[in-house]
């Protein structure tokens, strides 16, 4: 995987920093891929000659898999928001972690509830145990209704659960103070 230049450019030694002679290029060339951002006063787009990127906040250094950093300093619409809170750089409301521009080539760890109900809804199933509970494959939104024994269970597209069982029972799932989910008759 390579990169674009915007037009032929040369080698960098000091990149983006302050004083350096290239601060006011449109792209850098860095043969390296020790980055450091010390000196710099603005996020710069990186990305290296093995296709890695990382928007750099200033003040912090990073390293590239590759040996050759095509730098591009961000325009204030591409330029990511500083988060006081958590003292990070968020780009569309996302916050960028490790230095990386898109929220969407970060990888999220699956739990294993999660790697269960996706491969329980990949089958089609519209239900799954887990840890030796039934749960449902129903996103939010969606209704379900599933079977088990002699009950009939139905989460409503507003996400509301009820089972109704032999004899005309009807109970409502309901999460109680200690934070567990019940069920409680709404026959009293």
């Amino acid at each position: 995987m390579s990169f674009k230049l915007d037009k032929p450019a040369m080698f960098s030694v000091d990149g983006y920093k302050r004083h350096s002679k290239d601060v006011n290029n449109k792209q850098n060339i860095i043969a390296s891929g020790d980055i450091t951002m010390e000196d710099v006063d603005f996020p710069v787009h990186g990305v290296d000659n093995l296709g890695n990127e990382k928007i750099m906040e200033p003040g912090k250094d990073y390293n590239f898999p590759g040996d050759i950093v095509l730098e591009t300093p961000l325009t204030k619409k591409e330029m990511p928001d500083f988060d006081e809170g958590t003292k990070g750089f968020k780009m569309g409301g996302f916050p960028m972690i490790d230095g990386t521009a898109s929220h969407l080539k970060q990888k999220k760890e699956l739990s294993e509830y999660e790697k269960a109900f996706a491969a329980a809804r990949e089958r089609g199933d519209k239900t799954f145990e887990f840890e030796g509970e039934l749960h449902n494959t129903a996103l939010e939104g969606e209704g379900i209704t599933f079977h088990k024994g002699g009950t009939t269970y139905v989460q409503d597209s507003s996400g509301d659960q009820y089972q109704y069982r032999p004899g005309g029972r009807k109970d409502r799932q309901v999460k109680g103070e200690d934070g567990i989910w019940r069920y409680e008759s709404e026959n009293k």
